[in-house]
């Protein structure tokens, strides 16, 4: 659902204003130990005499054929023709980046506001890679009345990135990576001329010596950017002393866009430059309602919640992707010129709803009974498993609270025992649906210029028998402190057994996939924690605190 961040509340009458700013210096700690130039261009010359099986002095037939790529002349090895390299020092740098924050806030009478914005800009130890995000943030609380109140908690930011490729992690090329690339090119570049000109290559050179840093930073851009808006209204009406209604409605949009170049000096492959564009639009909505009741009856206590829960998500996903671009200098401004172009479309959406019941009963601050009952729904799974309860049950004893047991040693003393399930649907939306895609196939019809059709096929094995995934848990556990607080311990056993689990398997290949979502297996996760806190030293000037947890915890498998 929707995550909720409580920033600064106003804390004074007056308003105050607070206005903070920092900087980072940020550099790699240590290289990657590779050769220099002089040292690759004396592995150069041993690698000849041994393919060679040269024995005596090298003729100069020989050494020209060693050094003339890279000297005008070879015999003394002087005029370069390239420019030595640490490509390490060419393609990182030392990263500063920037901080600031301007917040306003006050309480005036039945008003209290905060209101903030900040900037941050963060340079990446890498060559053209930084983020630069601005925030603005709005808590507002307003008391209409004596026994009602409202507010707002509001952010909205914006983020724009430029990164590069990460490291794969099945194909380790510099075509793959930049940072690959750093470490596998040869430490040297062609002078003069266009980088980006290959026929400067060196015949017979690989793909994981042509793509070098250089070209990575001059072919490749990867630029992103997000708009973020999560707002949040509540509203706080104490009916009576006891009993309290609130409800609250929060939101999250995101919009992202990302712009791709990666040019075929840097990407080898058949589908030579390729230019992209996609972004992805997503929607959430969430609106709660709950009734408190807290009432005392002398040494009787009963606090119990009544509530709902109804939210949505939609996300949609598009993108645009054209290869064997010929234009570098636009580069993904250039993509309406590729030959080839692949345009993609996607959206899903799902609604949960939730009812929820939880009475806590206390007796004399000894006796604690907690009881809660939740139905979770959710539209990922058919009508028939739609909806699942999931209840739960905790008591605690508070023995150093019994009169014949109070004492100056024990200050505090509690039993505690609880049982409960949760549920998990953490599904695609739709595994309940056979879905369609497009499919495109050659078409050969005389008379059909196209040669290319697009139809509908099967993107998935439907599984109407789809249901909430179950973890339930037991637990006791035993809270000791002495010396109001100096020595605590707290022991906990627990065993937690989850079934149903919701995996998306492998199948046959006959079946014409690779894949499809079950509720298949059951694992348990079983535990003994032990805890020990201590203060040996406490004075008005020092403190001393001593701290140590040790467990044991088995996983297993129950069924697969």
């Amino acid at each position: 659902g929707v995550v909720l961040i409580t920033t600064k509340q106003a804390n004074r009458d007056k308003p105050v204003i607070r206005f903070n700013a920092g900087m980072d210096v940020s550099k790699q700690y240590a290289q990657q130990e590779m050769l220099s130039f002089d040292e690759y261009m004396s592995y150069v010359k041993d690698q000849y005499i041994a393919y060679n099986k040269i024995t005596g002095e090298m003729t100069e037939a020989q050494l020209n054929s060693v050094y003339s790529p890279f000297y005008t002349d070879p015999l003394t090895q002087t005029g370069l023709k390239v420019k030595a390299m640490n490509w390490q020092d060419y393609i990182l740098r030392t990263a500063v980046s920037q901080r600031y924050y301007l917040s306003v806030s006050g309480r005036p009478e039945s008003l209290s506001y905060n209101f903030s914005v900040g900037y941050i800009n963060k340079q990446g130890i890498v060559m053209q890679t930084h983020a630069e995000q601005y925030t603005m943030r709005l808590n507002v609380t307003k008391q209409l009345f004596k026994n009602f109140q409202i507010g707002t908690k509001t952010n909205l930011a914006y983020v724009n990135s430029s990164l590069t490729q990460g490291l794969s992690t099945t194909n380790l090329l510099g075509t793959t990576s930049m940072m690959r690339s750093m470490i596998t090119s040869r430490p040297y570049l062609w002078v003069g001329g266009n980088i980006l000109d290959v026929e400067d290559d060196v015949a017979g050179d690989d793909v994981d010596q042509r793509s070098t840093p250089a070209r990575w930073l001059a072919d490749y851009q990867a630029l992103r950017g997000e708009y973020r808006i999560t707002p949040h209204v509540f509203a706080d009406w104490k009916i009576l002393p006891w009993l309290e209604f609130k409800t609250s409605f929060g939101g999250d949009l995101r919009i992202q866009e990302m712009q791709r170049w990666k040019g075929n000096t840097v990407n080898y492959g058949s589908e030579g430059s390729i230019a992209g564009v996609s972004g992805q639009n997503t929607y959430r909505w969430n609106w709660d309602n709950t009734i408190n009741i807290n009432k005392d009856f002398g040494k009787h206590r009963i606090n119990a919640t009544l509530g709902t829960t109804t939210g949505r998500s939609q996300t949609g996903v598009d993108r645009i992707e054209s290869w064997n671009v010929p234009e570098h200098k636009a580069q993904h401004n250039a993509i309406n010129i590729g030959p080839n172009t692949l345009i993609n479309y996607t959206e899903s959406a799902f609604s949960e709803q939730s009812y929820f019941a939880r009475a806590l009963y206390n007796y004399a601050d000894r006796y604690l009974v907690t009881a809660t009952v939740r139905v979770d729904g959710s539209s990922k799974f058919s009508k028939v498993n739609r909806y699942s309860t999931f209840p739960s049950v905790a008591t605690a004893w508070r023995f150093s609270e019994e009169p014949w047991l109070k004492n100056d040693v024990l200050s505090m003393g509690k039993l505690r025992a609880g049982w409960g399930r949760v549920g998990n649907s953490a599904v695609s939306a739709y595994q309940i649906y056979s879905t369609y895609g497009t499919a495109k196939y050659a078409d050969h019809t005389p008379g059909n210029e196209a040669f290319t059709v697009v139809g509908l096929a099967p993107t998935n094995i439907s599984n109407p028998g789809l249901k909430w995934e179950t973890t339930e848990q037991w637990n006791v556990g035993l809270d000791l402190g002495f010396w109001n607080g100096r020595l605590s311990f707290t022991v906990d056993l627990y065993d937690k057994y989850t079934y149903d689990l919701l995996q998306s398997k492998a199948i046959s290949s006959s079946s014409g996939f690779k894949t499809m979502w079950l509720n298949s297996g059951s694992i348990r996760n079983r535990g003994l924690e032990i805890a020990v806190d201590a203060t040996p030293i406490s004075t008005g000037d020092f403190e001393w605190n001593i701290a140590g947890q040790i467990s044991w915890n088995r996983n297993s498998i129950v069924d697969i």
